[in-house]
């Protein structure tokens, strides 16, 4: 397939010459959009959806049919940070440059044809899961799309950021719930799960672009660092996630005494957050969100034994 390099062009006898390049092969494509949509994220997704599997196990649920649980759930969640890579493009280029979108390797087109393949795989394995997949299936797809697309894109303000950001969370463990069996969720799934959903929506929220402001500004974002100013921003998320970690540890201990371990994960995440969001400014980078990534990995990985 060819496709015409939109930044090269070359003066040839009078004319205008076109450089022609071909574009990646599907299977290389479709390896741009796993990069794309950012593997050690997705990682933290497919944990999710296997906390709620281990959670609601029961003797009615086989291993194929938690396959097809984690299958539906990976497909969904990569196709929608892979279109969350289209509508980013330009920030992209100031903060991410290194993406495979906004370093001219993969194209949007490329991308939605990828992403339309995933999700019809997802609805496949949905289907053989159960059919009370499927909605919430649909529902991950919409808050994806509600965060990257539309006239007001989730992802401009704060509230839609911690809205989508709990979302996202909540309709894992959610997924996982269903494909493991489902029923009633016991007091220490919902604090347990809760709070890690609500950590990712807070704590993600507060972190994620202390890094990115050069680029959000560009393209109209009213994220925290820009709404109050950098400085201001870190001390709010160095509180904020303190304060929320240490909440999160009174209800483990009370409700959910068996977790205690992933709540006490959680705190130790939040101080090293608070940590780096105190550094010297021009130390922070992505410091800051690494941890909080670290201490989502932790806290879910605890859940699982």
């Amino acid at each position: 397939m060819m496709v015409v390099r939109r930044n090269g062009s070359a003066q040839h006898g009078g004319m205008t010459a076109l450089l022609i390049e071909t574009s990646p092969p599907p299977l290389r494509a479709f390896r741009l959009t796993l990069r794309e949509a950012r593997p050690v994220v997705q990682v933290a997704y497919a944990l999710r959806c296997l906390v709620g599997l281990r959670l609601a196990w029961s003797g009615r649920s086989t291993v194929l049919h938690a396959a097809a649980v984690l299958v539906c759930w990976v497909a969904v969640c990569v196709a929608v940070y892979a279109l969350n890579g289209v509508s980013d493009v330009d920030a992209d280029r100031r903060n991410h440059p290194s993406r495979p979108i906004a370093r001219g390797d993969l194209s949007a087109g490329q991308v939605r044809r990828a992403a339309g393949w995933l999700i019809a795989v997802g609805l496949a394995a949905a289907a053989v899961a159960g059919p009370a997949l499927i909605p919430v299936f649909a529902a991950m797809l919409a808050v994806g799309v509600a965060y990257s697309f539309g006239p007001w894109p989730l992802k401009n303000t704060v509230p839609g950021l911690v809205f989508s950001g709990t979302a996202l969370g909540a309709l894992s463990y959610l997924a996982g719930w269903l494909g493991g069996g489902g029923g009633a969720p016991t007091a220490e799934a919902v604090v347990c799960c809760g709070g890690l959903a609500l950590w990712m929506g807070l704590a993600g929220t507060l972190t994620k672009d202390l890094a990115d402001v050069s680029g959000d500004r560009l393209t109209g974002r009213r994220t925290l660092p820009i709404l109050v100013g950098e400085e201001r921003a870190r001390r709010i998320a160095a509180a904020g996630a303190v304060a929320y970690a240490a909440l999160f540890v009174a209800l483990a201990a009370w409700l959910a005494p068996g977790h205690l371990l992933t709540a006490l994960a959680v705190m130790a995440g939040a101080l090293g957050v608070a940590g780096q969001c105190l550094a010297t400014p021009g130390q922070i980078g992505r410091n800051a969100y690494r941890t909080f990534m670290i201490a989502q990995y932790a806290g879910n990985a605890l859940m699982l034994e």
